[in-house]
């Protein structure tokens, strides 16, 4: 390097790659991986230069036929904003740190919905149902009444609606396994079926539910009675773990 100083005996390193994704980006996505190694200036010479920030994210003068003003304008704006700080970023009232946004519908959807889903995959058994009971969704599984409570507290905090959420994140989950369930009753696949089936029982649907997924889903009649057996044996056996003699 020409400006490196010959009686400088330091050692200088350009990691070019600190995980294995990014040794693979080098491959798959090099454009992308290249400027995110780039210094700060580097990096602000080649938004200026190529008018992009990286593959997928233009800058706002590229393409729009400005007047040069406004071009000046908007490559001014791109500049300055590298040198903002961190905590002007999120508009922090107090400009002193950095903030996140408290819980929000769709984190509240969120988080049910994994708990349906953790619940689900419990009641299907098999692999999947082994599975879940050593890993983090079984912890969701055990504290489901606290989370349930934590979550509600969080969304009335910020004065969300915690019905609605619930009920959207229960209608996502069920809407999920009906089309597992008809997709396996269909292959004609009786192992899935009725896995599929516990999992419809532990979101607690209901008969007029499963009705009604059949028909907005067109299900034939053969197929909606052979699925309606299935369901009724699916609902017979979580009765008796409900209420065993």
């Amino acid at each position: 390097m020409p400006w490196h100083d010959p009686e400088d005996k330091s050692r200088y390193y350009i990691p070019l790659g600190k995980a294995g994704r990014e040794l693979i980006g080098w491959m798959t996505k090099p454009f992308q991986t290249f400027t995110n190694k780039l210094s700060p200036t580097a990096h602000i010479a080649l938004e200026q230069f190529t008018g992009t920030a990286g593959p997928e994210w233009g800058m706002p003068w590229r393409g729009q036929d400005l007047e040069w003003f406004d071009e000046v304008t908007e490559r001014a704006k791109a500049v300055g904003e590298h040198f903002v700080p961190f905590s002007f970023h999120t508009n922090n009232a107090l400009f002193a740190f950095p903030r996140r946004k408290g819980m929000t519908n769709w984190k509240a959807t969120k988080a049910y919905k994994q708990i349906y889903d953790a619940l689900a995959n419990q009641a299907m058994g098999g692999a999947r149902g082994t599975a879940s009971k050593y890993s983090h969704p079984y912890m969701l599984v055990l504290g489901k009444d606290r989370l349930f409570a934590d979550i509600k507290a969080a969304s009335e905090a910020n004065e969300l609606n915690n019905e609605r959420n619930q009920r959207a994140a229960l209608s996502k989950a069920r809407t999920q396994y009906y089309r597992l369930f008809w997709q396996a009753v269909k292959d004609q696949n009786v192992k899935l079926s009725n896995r599929y089936a516990d999992a419809l029982f532990a979101l607690q649907t209901t008969p007029k539910g499963f009705i009604e997924s059949a028909k907005r889903r067109e299900i034939t009649k053969e197929r909606a009675i052979r699925g309606a057996d299935i369901y009724r044996e699916a609902l017979q056996r979580g009765q008796k773990i409900q209420s065993p003699q």
